[in-house]
């Protein structure tokens, strides 16, 4: 996994490491073991943009969060673990929200962890922190209200997207009041980070 975050299978053992971030996690039914790279991209873009480790110590930049998509959970229960007070992770499929309520309990950040079956549209709040980990013809379809979801100065992280169509996404999301920030890539599978200005 990424530098200092472990997923690991609930049927598997681990021992951690100093300073090691372990998530437990056990998908079930529900898309998200944690070994993909979407999910692999999605960390990374996290910690660049959302985390600091300095000579001030470990301080979360978010607020709240909004994890689009949230599968088994895993990424709203790092964001949870990272320090992020409240996190509204949502998914269409009731197989998902019952793994991530579960995942969530599993990790002890229930507490900070507000699991909805719903749509976006059914998401009225706006948020320091976007993250997107699904296909990329349904994010560019629902470009507008993941911006609207943002505060102003709050990022987007956005996955799930083949390299070859990064461009397009890429193009789609600069129409608006989206600031292009990076990409990063991992296999065949590419990241795009943008802030709102």
């Amino acid at each position: 996994m990424t530098k200092g975050i472990i997923i690991k299978p609930t049927w598997e053992s681990y021992k951690a490491k100093d300073k090691e971030l372990v998530i437990e996690i056990d998908p079930g039914m529900a898309f998200g073991t944690g070994l993909h790279a979407t999910t692999r991209l999605c960390i990374d873009a996290i910690r660049r943009h959302v985390w600091r480790n300095d000579l001030f110590g470990a301080r979360v930049l978010a607020h709240n969060a909004l994890d689009v998509g949230t599968g088994s959970g895993i990424l709203a229960v790092l964001l949870a673990k990272l320090g992020v007070p409240r996190t509204v992770a949502f998914d269409v499929d009731p197989v998902a929200v019952e793994a991530t309520k579960a995942n969530a309990k599993l990790n002890k950040v229930a507490d900070r962890i507000e699991v909805r079956q719903a749509t976006i549209g059914k998401i009225a709040e706006s948020f320091d922190l976007v993250v997107a980990n699904i296909l990329a013809g349904t994010i560019v379809g629902m470009r507008e209200q993941l911006e609207d979801r943002l505060n102003p100065g709050g990022v987007l992280i956005l996955s799930g997207i083949l390299k070859q169509q990064g461009a397009e996404v890429k193009r789609a999301f600069q129409k608006g009041k989206l600031e292009f920030v990076e990409s990063i890539n991992d296999e065949d599978w590419t990241s795009l980070v943008f802030s709102k200005i």
